[in-house]
């Protein structure tokens, strides 16, 4: 007869039978329980992999940089010419706007692209102008420089101190049809008006129409 022997709970057990612990798997291996770091791996396992700190990486130049700079190095582009303060009012734009310094400068560069193209597409329009005045029919052809003398003549006579005149200049509209047209007009309807009457007398020598205007102007003037 077998010999009984207690368990833990006091439950007989025959010899030869052993109770497996409450959670016990005969399948189980040492894979599944817990191991200690650094120590060493039981028999056929592989050593893990120690988690290693990320190294920090290089910045890539080619990457574009995302932060604002604390102050703006900016380079003007050859031949813009900017008033005072217009820089210090391009940069705080810019900061308002988020730019990084790359993005300001290329903003600062397209800007003078921009307003050098313009320019030179007003230079050929005020050359056009004025080839449009000198084939055109009423001011232009063999007479063109005694009637443009005469719009001249005119535009004096009203602008005296020449600030229209300069405004006309700058802006290159001095070339333009309409405005040599106006002030031809102006002149032609003064100078018509101070023409000699031809009564009695010696006859005075004929004038050219701006002659004729300036000599009415100098008249009213005294």
């Amino acid at each position: 007869m077998d010999k009984a022997t207690l368990p833990a709970d006091g439950a007989p057990v025959a010899d030869g039978e052993r109770a497996a612990a409450p959670g016990a798997d005969s399948g189980a291996t040492e894979e599944s329980s817990p191991r200690l770091p650094g120590a060493e791996p039981a028999a056929g396992e592989q050593p893990r992999a120690e988690a290693r700190p990320e190294a920090k990486r290089a910045p890539d130049p080619a990457v574009p940089e995302t932060t604002l700079p604390e102050n703006y190095a900016l380079t003007v582009p050859d031949g813009m010419r900017l008033e005072p303060g217009q820089m210090q009012a391009f940069e705080r734009q810019a900061r308002e706007l988020g730019l990084t310094g790359a993005q300001a400068q290329k903003l600062l560069e397209t800007a003078h692209g921009n307003r050098t193209e313009a320019a030179r597409r007003h230079a050929e329009q005020v050359e056009r102008w004025a080839e449009e005045c000198r084939n055109d029919p009423e001011i232009g052809g063999t007479r063109f420089d005694e009637n443009v003398g005469l719009a001249n003549a005119a535009l004096k006579r009203f602008d005296p101190d020449g600030r229209i005149t300069k405004i006309l200049n700058e802006t290159g509209y001095g070339n333009h049809p309409d405005v040599v047209r106006l002030f031809f007009g102006i002149g032609r309807g003064i100078a018509e008006d101070a023409a000699p009457s031809g009564s009695g007398g010696a006859q005075a020598p004929e004038l050219s129409l701006p002659d004729r205007l300036y000599r009415n102007w100098d008249m009213k003037k005294r």
